[in-house]
């Protein structure tokens, strides 16, 4: 899966650069600190109630807690971005049997913050790919929760396909399945590992 997350936006450098720390105020983040690098600056935010719970947690996820916003020119352009905050929860949660809200709280944050910031849209899903596996039980769960909820995916068993099996290898570096590959409408891929149904209800906007 995808471990940033950026937008493109169509409002000036300086118009988004007074925008952040409003923004983040207004979601319970704060803004610690900024610094200036090439054609843009970093900013360092912090969610004290989410950190703390995180580190009671297991202290070892610390690392993996999105502090910094990058803020940039490319191409006449306003990028507006940083840390997947769904790599983040999917990390955790993968590492454990418990299921914090807070850091499903913590993803969704980021993502409408870098969207508000930017003011753009959270892009669409345009195509989904799911690679599997004839006997894979998780694999199957998976495609039942996606024709449970109507939604169009396409099966690639990587059993009996060795092309597409290295393909999926070479972009998520797993030999394991189920690996769901979603494309979005502005071009970006994300490929999500393991049947995370909470991270697809997010991106797919159904319920569980």
């Amino acid at each position: 899966m995808k471990i940033s997350y950026f937008k493109r936006s169509n409002r000036p450098y300086e118009e988004v650069i007074k925008d952040v720390s409003k923004i983040f105020s207004a979601k319970g983040w704060e803004v610690k600190g900024e610094g200036e690098v090439n054609n843009g600056k970093i900013f360092y935010v912090f969610n004290r109630a989410m950190m703390e719970e995180i580190i009671n947690f297991n202290k070892d996820f610390v690392g993996f807690f999105p502090s910094v916003l990058l803020v940039f020119k490319e191409g006449g352009k306003t990028v507006v971005g940083g840390i997947d905050g769904a790599f983040a929860a999917n990390l955790i949660t993968n590492n454990s049997a418990t299921r914090l809200k807070s850091i499903e709280k913590m993803a969704k944050d980021i993502k409408e913050i870098i969207n508000s910031i930017a003011q753009a849209e959270e892009s669409r899903p345009k195509r989904t790919r799911i690679f599997s596996t004839v006997h894979c039980p998780y694999c199957k769960m998976e495609k039942d929760w996606f024709e449970k909820n109507k939604l169009s995916h396409e099966v690639v068993y990587v059993d009996s396909d060795q092309e597409m099996a290295s393909y999926m290898v070479k972009k998520t570096g797993q030999m394991g399945v189920p690996v769901t590959e979603i494309e979005f409408e502005d071009g970006e891929t994300e490929y999500i590992i393991g049947f995370d149904k909470g991270q697809l209800a997010d991106i797919f906007k159904v319920s569980n």
